[in-house]
């Protein structure tokens, strides 16, 4: 059997399976594994530049040693594609290794780690203050991972149902709340009919909540003013980006279940338009929006190129996949080549996490509809955001939401 990489190269399992049943240090395994997969750079005097061994660590946790982490100095001219697909292919070193194996990429170092032990089945969310626009998006074998906002302006995911993607979401809202009360606005589009999101209408933070395709246009077509203003507004200061500026409010657009933007064959032509102009108005967001203090977070349970627009998906150098069930809907929310997605375990919040050329697979923390709530109450306001002021006065509602202590 040959196993086809990222790199184009095919690598026979027999020598996989060499190298696993071989008697030798994983150090020795890993330099074969470099070898089989022409890990190196070739000179123009046809020189090969190998990775340079630099030294081994212990990797701990708890005070425990889970592992070890094995250093190279990569060689130089080393492309960024072929940093990318080895992270993509991971499974090359795992299977010759036959242990968990992660690979991260820092100043011209590879960082190999493998693990003895294997990720949490579950971890519960935490409430910690947190530095800058930070969150956590998951546990792996040693650390907790945290995604900043400022740093990558925007989220791609996706995953099958069940899996952990609403579950993840919250997590982020519940986190931007906390540690940001008087400086997040969040727009949150829940196109399965509000079941997730509608209840946190009564948010401070929460300007609108979308529950259908109509209420989504009129949602974006409010950021997207927003953000016109918000344009002006730096042009007239000599401000280029958010991060450069005084401002600290940052405006979060959310949307969970975004396969239901695609339009239909058997949609009449108004129907098709508005769909479309939402996607645009999404796309347009993404590629703008970073600078000016916007953020997108774009999650759908299908994950085909008609559901994750071109343009969305190559302004968001952050992505993250839950279960899926091929490698094709891997490959669109991860990269070309890339079908570690569909490889996971069948564990609700296993994922993996594609940050730049660095690839985790982790495990997302999990909180409880009752934990959010009693960790927001405090954010509550009984005014309620459906209804117009005119109404609220002439009390055409009797319905209230009151604030209610949680157990």
């Amino acid at each position: 059997m040959l196993i086809e990489t990222g790199l184009g190269l095919l690598v026979s399992s027999a020598m996989l399976t060499s190298i696993r049943t071989n008697n030798m240090p994983d150090k020795k395994k890993i330099e074969k594994i470099f070898e089989y997969t022409k890990t190196w750079v070739t000179t123009q005097g046809n020189d090969i530049k190998k990775p340079q061994f630099i030294r081994e660590d212990n990797i701990t946790a708890d005070e425990k040693v889970i592992g070890i982490e094995y250093v190279y100095r990569l060689p130089l001219g080393m492309p960024f594609k072929k940093l990318e697909y080895l992270n993509e292919n991971v499974g090359v070193f795992k299977d010759g290794l036959h242990k968990n194996v992660e690979i991260d990429f820092n100043e011209g170092m590879m960082h190999l780690n493998v693990y003895e032990a294997d990720l949490p089945k579950s971890w519960d969310y935490v409430d910690e203050k947190l530095e800058g626009w930070k969150v956590p998006i998951g546990k792996t074998y040693k650390e907790l991972i945290m995604h900043d906002f400022d740093s990558t302006p925007h989220l791609v995911g996706g995953g099958t149902t069940r899996y952990g993607k609403t579950n993840l979401v919250k997590g982020i809202i519940t986190s931007l709340i906390i540690n940001h009360p008087e400086d997040v606005e969040l727009y949150l589009i829940d196109l399965k009919s509000g079941v997730e999101f509608y209840r946190y209408r009564n948010l401070k933070q929460v300007q609108m909540v979308a529950t259908n395709v109509a209420e989504t246009y009129d949602l974006l077509t409010e950021v997207m003013l927003k953000l016109e203003v918000e344009k002006g507004y730096y042009r007239d200061n000599g401000w280029s980006n958010v991060i450069e500026s005084p401002i600290k409010k940052r405006t979060f657009v959310i949307i969970d279940e975004a396969g239901d933007l695609v339009p239909e064959s058997f949609m009449d032509k108004d129907e098709k338009d508005m769909h479309k102009e939402c996607q645009w108005m999404l796309s347009h967001i993404a590629r703008i929006g970073g600078a000016f203090g916007f953020r997108e977070l774009f999650f759908s349970q299908y994950t085909t190129a008609d559901v994750l627009p071109r343009q969305i998906k190559q302004n968001c150098d952050a992505k993250i996949s839950f279960k899926l069930q091929n490698g094709y809907s891997s490959e669109v929310v991860l990269g070309e080549g890339n079908t570690q997605a569909a490889d996971l375990e069948k564990i609700p919040g296993r994922a993996m996490f594609k940050d730049g050329a660095t690839m985790h697979k982790l495990q997302v923390p999990r909180i409880y509809d009752k934990q959010m709530e009693k960790l927001l109450q405090d954010h509550y306001v009984t005014k309620r955001k459906d209804i117009t002021d005119e109404q609220q006065a002439d009390g055409d509602t009797n319905e209230l939401i009151q604030i209610r202590d949680i157990d």
